[in-house]
Order: structure tokens, then sequence, then C-alpha cells
């Protein structure tokens, strides 16, 4: 669902959002607007994809990526953050070139974890990433060492927020929102896609 508005800037994030300023396709940064009212939600009732206007925690308004010279940065915004952002389930999605494609996601033991398709399953664990609730800003940050993910010198990225509501194992509601993605009927569930390469800064 990729915004009509796709800014490809140099930002800070660090301390908030400086001025945005245009550069090529392999920045170091890159900010992705998002349409809101557009999350996908389907339930154990009904499996069909469709358009959930109403959820407002999964509702991403805007993405921004950054890869610097050891961190990969990604702050995601939505509309609303609840509490302690505990019901909430933000994946980033990367891939290296040449590489592994990787979910990553927070771990239980702290700090991130990095898991991994291919022909066989991988989980490789990133004690050093980071998944920070900032709901004064409706939104959570995540802080990737690049060590994590071999240092690559580009690198391409996505990124999904996503909850569940559950009555019971078996009667649940899933909401979800890719921020490049918006046809909502003609796309597989989870699809995290990614964007173009960003060049380590």
């Amino acid at each position: 669902m990729t915004s009509p508005t796709r800014l490809v800037a140099a930002v800070a994030l660090a301390a908030g959002l400086l001025p945005l300023s245009a550069t090529s396709a392999h920045a170091e940064s890159e900010r992705v607007v998002d349409a809101t009212r557009d999350v996908t939600t389907y339930s154990s009732e009904d499996t069909r994809p469709r358009t959930a206007p109403e959820e407002r925690r999964a509702d991403l308004k805007r993405v921004d990526f950054r890869y610097t010279a050891d961190t990969l940065v990604v702050r995601m915004v939505v509309r609303d953050i609840p509490g302690q952002g505990r019901a909430l389930n933000p994946v980033v999605r990367l891939r290296r070139e040449g590489g592994r494609l990787y979910s990553v996601l927070p771990s239980s033991e702290g700090g991130l974890r990095l898991v991994g398709a291919g022909r066989t399953s991988y989980m490789r664990p990133c004690p050093e990433g980071s998944l920070e609730v900032l709901p004064a800003a409706d939104a959570v940050r995540f802080e990737i060492p690049a060590t994590c993910f071999s240092t690559p010198d580009e690198v391409r990225v996505g990124a999904l927020m996503a909850r569940s509501r559950f009555a019971s194992s078996d009667d649940y509601v899933d909401y979800q929102d890719d921020v490049r993605t918006r046809s909502v009927a003609q796309r597989p569930l989870l699809p995290v896609k990614l964007g173009d390469p960003l060049r380590r800064g």
C-alpha cells in the first residue's frame, strides 16, 4: 500500500525527524507514508481478507527506515498506540543482497530475533537489538545492529504492523497493515513487501 507520496531522504531519528531532502534511490534513509483506514482483517470465522477502517491500533501512518554505519533503525507510526503497545506485533522484514530473507521480531529473552525462511527454517538471536514503544508519539522503534545480519553494504527492508484478538484458541480476529502494499483482496497474508536497497551510511 505504497503512498502516492514517497520521500527518500536523509533523516535523523535519534532526536525526532529532521526536515527531509531529496536523494537517490540508493540512499541511507527512506520515509514511506501510508494511507490510513486500510488495515486488512480476517478471522477464524471468515478467512477472506477484507478492509477494517475502524481499526486504529494496527493502522500505519508512516514508516521511516534509516541504515547507518552500524544500525538499521525502523520507526513505525500508527493511528493509536494502546497503552504500552503490548497488544501490537510489529514486524520488520529485511533481505541483504544475495542473502536470506529475515523477519525481525522481539525476543521473549530480551533483544530481538531474526527468523529466516528458505529450504530450512532459521532463527538468529540479536540480543543487542531493541524494540521501544513510544506511546506519546503513537510509534514503535526498532534498532537492529548490522552485525545481526552480517553488515551488508545494502539491505532491502519492509514493515508490517499486526495485532490479534482472541476469545479462545479457536476464535480469533487478526489485523495487519503492510506499509508498502495497498491491495487487500489480491494479496497474500503477511507479504511484507520490500523497498529499494538502502545503502549503509
